[in-house]
């Protein structure tokens, strides 16, 4: 699995692939079924899976007073990523930038 950080390096092989998008601290039943999801539509088109996360958690930006209760930390994050298959994880930034995108133009831009 590789960890990308920048979007200006996404490979190749990553465009167009199958993304589940989320915080992903954790793996409760919502989590596994976004990812169970995005391995479907990726068999459906033999499309690189992927999921896309943010660092620091939003939840840091937004409420810095009342930072979130992290279940683990985010090389342990990864390691699971990398456990469930993933060919990418996506780390975006999350900062003033991002929060104060659209949703449109979060999806048609990122």
């Amino acid at each position: 699995m590789r960890i990308i950080r920048d979007l200006r390096r996404l490979p190749k092989t990553a465009k167009g692939c199958a993304l589940a998008i989320g915080n992903f601290d954790g793996m409760h039943p919502g989590h596994r079924a976004v990812l169970d999801a995005m391995r479907q539509e990726a068999a459906k088109t033999q499309a690189a899976k992927a999921a896309l996360t943010f660092e620091p958690h939003p939840r840091m930006f937004f409420s810095p007073e009342s930072p979130p209760l992290r279940l683990e930390p985010f090389h342990a994050k990864a390691r699971r990523m990398r456990a469930e298959g993933l060919d990418f994880l996506i780390v975006l930034k999350f900062g003033a930038a991002l929060s104060h995108m659209t949703a449109e133009d979060f999806i048609h831009g990122i």
